[in-house]
């Protein structure tokens, strides 16, 4: 199980906001299924902190499901799609993102 990437945005919380406003992400309601993220697009949960939020990339199906809400871990999460370049851009570890 290999670590998560993690994109950063210019302040510490509403990231979810800035993704949509400076990056045209798209916000999806309720929790996504890994395997319905649409063509060119990527995955992404920003996981709110009480100090900060955090914008982890879902590259895969692990990194998924290790995102995923649990009883212990109620932090709200806000699920994006956000395209495969600009998530390149923003985090550039992320070039091995597969392109489907």
């Amino acid at each position: 199980m290999g670590s998560i990437l993690y994109i950063e945005v210019p302040e510490r919380k509403n990231k979810a906001m800035q993704l949509v406003s400076m990056h045209s992400a798209i916000a999806i309601i309720g929790q996504p299924l890994f395997e319905a993220t649409p063509e060119g697009e990527v995955l992404l949960c920003v996981v709110e902190n009480s100090m900060f939020d955090a914008i982890a990339i879902c590259c895969n199906y692990d990194d998924y499901t290790r995102l995923l809400p649990t009883p212990d871990d109620l932090r709200p999460r806000t699920w994006l799609y956000l395209d495969r370049a600009t998530v390149i851009k923003l985090q550039p570890l992320a070039e091995d993102l597969p392109d489907d």
